[in-house]
């Protein structure tokens, strides 16, 4: 049998050897027209995923959006298997896709039906925070199959994108379009959109804002300038601190810091920010100057900056700031760790007497 076997190969063989070009081709193609399987082996060999796995993977994404139970309501249950499902399959069966096959523009064709598809309403109102992950992942996927192709598949998937803009005006390929393409046109048509929103000013997507300016190339003494001008929001002096830093610009961070301090005060993060920038440049006595200034002068809820100055004063400076921290009022809510930090026992005892009575 198998002898019969190797004689009939070696045969087919033989005749396919004497076969042109164009005559395998038009035995292939007759093949395929008659026989799904034949079909499949051949998409097998192809940069693309064939039809029908397509459509397959499409309907398998469907069936986890549906989370209706019999009575009609959402079945709390049902949708978190659900997101655990779908985020599994993306993982299973969409990302070695991209990962092991390199189908570039199919992934991308994938994830932007997905998203399209999303039902972020049903998800979020129900409080599901995952749901954004999986999101995030999705969106992800639309860039790296962008990012990850060569400069051909690039131009074929771009062309692509700016077909679903056109006909749906779909924020996520808009997104995709602006950060991940670099398309300057619509960069600037939505920072124009933004700097003309009338929104309340905590509401401003400022990140958004600085993003869309980096695209379009700003000077950095413009991106500097709209920081400064916009300083009064909270979220743009944050901006500015990591920027400056960004740039090596430590010492204009410092300035930017003391500035936004005599206006606004500091939040907890920013004060962080100033002390640890103080260490990491060697600014001792800066350093010292602002803790004093922060365990006299404001309210003190833990021995923090106290601890830290014990490490940095001499022993006399210690011992006459010390002292004079006893009776001032930063210190009265952790009186008692304060003493207890001093090991002034007696001390101790009668604040307890004290509180005790």
């Amino acid at each position: 049998m198998e002898d019969g076997y190797a004689t009939c190969f070696d045969e087919i063989a033989e005749m396919l050897d004497s076969l042109s070009k164009n005559e395998m081709k038009k035995i292939l193609l007759s093949l395929a027209s008659e026989e799904q399987s034949v079909r499949e082996r051949l998409y097998g060999y192809s940069p693309k995923l064939s039809p029908r796995r397509k459509k397959d993977l499409i309907m398998e994404a469907r069936s986890y959006f549906s989370y209706m139970d019999a009575a009609g309501y959402y079945n709390e249950y049902e949708i978190s298997r659900a997101i655990r499902g779908f985020s599994d399959f993306l993982e299973e069966k969409i990302h070695p896709l991209l990962e092991e096959k390199h189908l570039y523009k199919d992934v991308f064709s994938l994830a932007s039906i997905f998203l399209s598809e999303f039902p972020q309403s049903v998800l979020y109102d129900n409080g599901w925070e995952s749901a954004s992950d999986v999101e995030k992942e999705l969106e992800d996927l639309l860039s790296s199959s962008y990012l990850q192709a060569p400069d051909d598949v690039r131009i074929e998937i771009e062309k692509d994108a700016r077909k679903l803009y056109e006909k749906n005006s779909d924020w996520v390929i808009q997104d995709f379009l602006i950060y991940t393409v670099k398309d300057r046109e619509l960069a600037e048509k939505k920072l124009k959109e933004i700097r003309e929103g009338n929104v309340e000013e905590w509401m401003r997507p400022v990140s958004e804002e600085l993003s869309l300016m980096k695209i379009l190339d700003y000077k950095e003494e413009d991106i500097l300038s709209w920081m400064h001008d916009n300083i009064e929001n909270s979220r743009v002096r944050s901006l500015l601190f990591s920027h400056l830093l960004s740039k090596g610009k430590w010492k204009d961070c410092i300035d930017a810091l003391l500035l936004c301090k005599s206006r606004f005060g500091l939040y907890d993060e920013q004060k962080k920010l100033l002390k640890s920038v103080y260490r990491e440049h060697g600014m001792v006595t800066e350093l010292i100057a602002f803790l004093k200034d922060e365990t006299c002068n404001t309210t003190q809820h833990d021995l923090t900056n106290i601890k830290e100055l014990r490490t940095l004063l001499a022993a006399d400076e210690w011992k006459s700031f010390s002292f004079d921290l006893r009776n001032k009022d930063s210190t009265s809510q952790i009186k008692g760790d304060y003493l207890a930090f001093l090991e002034d026992w007696n001390a101790l005892m009668e604040y307890i007497e004290d509180e005790k009575s």
